[in-house]
């Protein structure tokens, strides 16, 4: 799910319907949506890759339980 999120926000270009003849105001604000954007997009990753690690962690926490029950 975080993928297809991801994946959507880097294929949306910001600029894509903003006018060459924006005011001052409106390209700064243009500006703090990229970067907006951009977090958004790298903390999806990055919650993409937590969910991953812990997952992992589980599956392994499950073979040692019963690794300790038949021993």
């Amino acid at each position: 799910m975080a993928e297809d999120i991801v994946d959507t926000i880097a294929q949306y270009d910001l600029d894509e319907d903003f006018p060459p003849y924006a005011n001052d105001q409106n390209k700064e604000l243009n500006q703090i949506v990229r970067e907006k954007v951009r977090l958004v997009a790298q903390l999806g990753l990055e919650i993409e890759e937590h969910q991953e690690r812990l997952k992992i962690l589980t599956e392994h926490l499950k073979s040692v339980k019963m690794e300790l029950v038949h021993t």
